[in-house]
């Protein structure tokens, strides 16, 4: 049977963090898939341009400081830009790094944001289910707006 890196042997004992199945007399216990979802703020474009007073940028300080499987990104700034981040954090992260451009007239108008947001996490959610994984879900607030963050707060 063939295990991910991040499965690891137990002995009949269930983890909280996630899935046991049963193999004969031994389990395995499946953590969940974990992802970064946000919004690319103008913090974070500059950051990948090298402007020293962005350091990092707040979703490269999340890519630094934590272990993410995958890493969701929302975009309504032009693709040109957001294509030249999403290469710059992909040289950041282990993770599989995935870009939703999105059409936003106005990025403080809650009800747009928030439709784009639900979808992300739906689509998100619906691919754990089918693939019948469990989802642990980190919702980056300091990017994008301040109404980002409010939809953010709201969904998670």
């Amino acid at each position: 049977m063939f295990l991910p890196s991040w499965a690891h042997w137990t002995s009949n004992q269930r983890s909280a963090a996630g899935k046991t199945s049963y193999a004969g007399a031994r389990s395995v216990t499946v953590r969940p898939v974990r992802v970064l979802v946000c919004w690319v703020g103008n913090t974070d474009l500059r950051a990948s341009q090298g402007e020293a007073a962005a350091g990092l940028g707040p979703i490269g300080q999340a890519l630094q400081g934590l272990e993410f499987d995958q890493v969701v990104l929302l975009s309504n700034y032009p693709k040109k830009d957001t294509t030249s981040y999403v290469r710059w954090a992909r040289a950041h992260t282990t993770a599989n790094v995935t870009l939703r451009q999105v059409a936003l007239e106005d990025p403080t108008h809650f009800a747009s944001i928030y439709k784009l947001a639900d979808e992300a996490l739906e689509e998100l959610r619906a691919a754990a289910r089918k693939n019948r994984e469990d989802l642990e879900l980190t919702l980056h607030l300091s990017p994008g707006t301040p109404v980002m963050a409010a939809v953010w707060v709201v969904l998670g």
